[in-house]
């Protein structure tokens, strides 16, 4: 069973100042004793992409054409 836990924000900083200063997920990883997926979800974050995004739960975004004419009405 492999374990689960947060980063603390001084550990999110340490990595990500180390990705900054031009190492290698794989020296990052390593160096901090964590997997490089998780470390490459940290990169990407702190390059602006959406790494940490939450999936929908629920009914999709999908909308039936009378709720589109609702929606066109009230608009």
């Amino acid at each position: 069973m492999s374990v689960r836990y947060h980063l603390s924000a001084y550990d999110r900083g340490r990595a990500v100042g180390r990705l900054e200063a031009g190492q290698s997920v794989t020296t990052v990883a390593a160096a901090m004793g964590l997997s490089k997926s998780v470390i490459s979800r940290l990169k990407k974050a702190a390059e602006g992409g959406n790494a940490l995004k939450k999936h929908a739960v629920g009914r999709g975004g999908n909308t039936t054409p009378l709720e589109d004419r609702y929606v066109s009405l009230m608009s």
